[in-house]
């Protein structure tokens, strides 16, 4: 008769999608930035750079969408509602296009709402994709999608655990008490198991940990 052992790993994902998260609650305590922000909000905020890579991609996903929207360089300047120069100008239209990549990546699942930007915890930081080849960015993008129309992948149960908290960031919705998510640097380096991935990203303050027997070995 075999024994159980212990519940298995957490997988590289849910690290790169909880290391991700990590930050952005963090940064999301000391600022606010959501889809109702103006384009002078954003451009700021990409300028400043933002002390988390969820919300660096995230405002270059709102700055792509503002800027497709506006058709001339004279509307872009009315929205800054300050003077701004022509190089200023060019600047922002070539992130525009750097910021697609994550644009799209977004958009393999819209039907989520505000849960699609789970999406920008999919890739860890380095290397930047929006610094990759159009071809390397486009390669990138069908492996993601592949993956996520793949039965047998568990990364789509991942982000769909996830994108609740993910919607909360990009809504404003967080709630003010201290989450397990806001701890979890302290643990980054330790051994965590896979059923500890839903409580890390739980907007429970106090999510139960399921305690199972795991197969015979």
């Amino acid at each position: 008769m075999g024994t159980y052992g212990l519940p298995p790993s957490m997988p590289r994902e849910c690290r790169i999608i909880l290391d991700t998260l990590s930050e952005a609650v963090a940064f999301y305590r000391n600022s606010r930035l959501s889809e109702s922000s103006e384009l002078a909000v954003i451009w700021s905020a990409i300028k400043s750079g933002a002390r988390s890579e969820f919300y660096r991609r995230y405002s270059g996903v709102l700055f792509h969408k503002e800027m497709a929207r506006l058709s001339s360089d004279q509307e872009v300047a009315l929205c800054l509602k300050t003077s701004i120069t022509m190089a200023e100008v060019r600047e922002m239209r070539r992130l525009q296009s750097e910021f697609q990549i994550w644009h799209d990546i977004c958009q393999l699942r819209r039907d989520w709402g505000p849960g699609q930007y789970a999406l920008l915890c999919v890739l860890p930081e380095k290397p930047r994709l929006e610094q990759m080849s159009r071809r390397e960015q486009q390669k990138q993008l069908q492996q993601i999608h592949d993956r996520l129309e793949d039965g047998g992948d568990a990364l789509l149960g991942y982000l769909d655990t996830a994108k609740e908290l993910c919607s909360a960031l990009v809504q404003c919705s967080l709630p003010c008490v201290r989450l397990m998510i806001d701890d979890y640097h302290l643990r980054a380096n330790q051994d965590l198991s896979e059923p500890e991935f839903t409580a890390y990203t739980s907007l429970d303050p106090r999510p139960v940990i399921p305690i199972s027997r795991w197969g015979p070995r």
